[in-house]
């Protein structure tokens, strides 16, 4: 049987992040948050037992997601951060970092945690890649799918031998599978369908779903169809309060009060949810205009 493992190597919760490991390849999806990056290597460290790390692969720029790699690139030097050109063009910026700076504090204080050392001076992106290119391993190969819609900079990565799918947060996140799946989508509706829809069309065995783990084997097709499902209900929320004369503030109310559940609120800070569902609303309403 092939030696195929997927371990949580997560932190704290919320930041969340899974070491894939083979006979001969050790591969890092997300990187986590930087101010528990540190417990994060050790999680690594603890597994590998001086194995080196061949790459951390982020699905967007988001700091959740991306601002721990600096600290893992110092871990593992040998490693290579990969993400999008657009992911590693945001990451270069010192504004990013500065917004990451205090997104990691808050968190922070609300985990307890007090003084962590700040690399976010050194992010940065080794290689890019872009839909539908390959990186080759000696005992996997990984496919990169875009997945635009939660971020310009979203990627799925399809791991070919193993018909695994690392799901991008664009194709939402399955807070209690399969009853509940939370959308993503922050820029476009339509980008969003067309990335779920080319994501099944790799017709992967296995999903490893953003912030949650491996879904249950075989459930793929149940998963892409709840998550379409539910992106839609998501943008007809949305234009079907607009459209019967309801401010955006209402709106935000209602779309809080269908989809800001118990299970979402395990995984997403409440003001985070605010931040996007203002923007996914305020760029809805925007594109029917455009439309008309």
């Amino acid at each position: 049987m092939r030696d195929f493992n997927v371990i949580d190597v997560t932190a704290y919760k919320g930041s969340d992040c899974f070491l894939i490991l083979t006979e001969k390849s050790a591969v890092l999806v997300d990187s986590g948050q930087d101010y528990c990056a540190v417990q994060t290597s050790e999680n690594i460290s603890n597994i590998l037992k001086g194995r080196q790390l061949d790459l951390i692969l982020l699905t967007h720029s988001h700091y959740d997601h991306a601002s721990g790699s600096a600290c893992l690139k110092k871990a593992f030097p040998s490693a290579f951060v990969v993400a999008s050109q657009t992911a590693s063009e945001i990451l270069a910026k010192e504004k990013v970092h500065s917004v990451m700076r205090e997104l990691n504090k808050a968190v922070a204080d609300e985990a307890g945690v007090g003084a962590y050392p700040d690399h976010l001076d050194s992010l940065a992106v080794d290689q890019t890649i872009e839909d539908g290119e390959t990186i080759t391993l000696d005992d996997l190969t990984i496919t990169a799918i875009d997945a635009s819609g939660h971020t310009k900079c979203s990627l799925c990565y399809y791991f070919e031998e193993e018909g695994l799918l690392a799901a991008a947060e664009t194709l939402g996140i399955p807070v209690d599978f399969p009853a509940e799946i939370s959308p993503c989508n922050i820029i476009s509706h339509d980008q969003t369908i067309a990335s779920i829809k080319r994501a099944a069309s790799y017709k992967p065995q296995r999903i490893l779903a953003s912030h949650i783990g491996l879904l249950p084997d075989g459930s793929a097709d149940e998963f892409f169809n709840k998550a379409l499902e539910v992106e839609n209900e998501s943008n007809n929320l949305i234009i079907d309060s607009y459209k019967a004369g309801k401010p955006n503030d209402i709106i935000l109310e209602e779309y809080k009060k269908r989809f800001y559940t118990q299970n979402v609120a395990k995984v997403q800070p409440e003001n985070a949810f605010y931040i996007n569902a203002e923007t996914l609303i305020a760029k809805t309403i925007a594109k029917l205009y455009q439309d008309t």
